[in-house]
């Protein structure tokens, strides 16, 4: 597990990624927020209708991104929700691949699972 999350980190910074050494709960906290921030800013139209991106190095970034939320839910779940939330702010940003569905997926259930209200759940779904 090391290996791989360490791997992954290392190609992630080689595709000027920034990946923390560590975070606590409330850096967590603080990018879930602002990934719903940026959600929240957004019509259904808008996210229905947002383009697909044609970088290469986006693409590449959001699989490694899809492989170190995979070991980080086994190894370390603390940054877990991190990672999803960095996903989508990427594809909110530069637009939708194929490796953006994970991430957003992801991020419905990271809100659904900490929702103490019904409007999270809701957001979720609009995910």
């Amino acid at each position: 597990k090391d290996q791989a999350y360490t791997i992954c980190c290392e190609v992630l910074s080689q595709l000027e990624e920034t990946i923390p050494d560590s975070l606590d709960m409330k850096e967590v906290l603080v990018a879930i927020q602002e990934t719903g921030g940026m959600l929240a800013r957004m019509s259904d139209n808008d996210l229905l209708e947002m383009k697909e991106t044609d970088s290469t190095s986006l693409q590449f970034t959001l699989q490694f991104y899809n492989l170190l939320c995979s070991i980080s839910f086994f190894s370390e779940l603390n940054v877990f929700p991190y990672f999803c939330c960095r996903m989508v702010r990427l594809t909110l940003e530069h637009g939708m691949c194929q490796y953006s569905v994970l991430g957003m997926a992801i991020y419905g259930a990271v809100i659904c699972q900490g929702a103490k209200q019904t409007s999270a759940i809701r957001e979720m779904g609009r995910v």
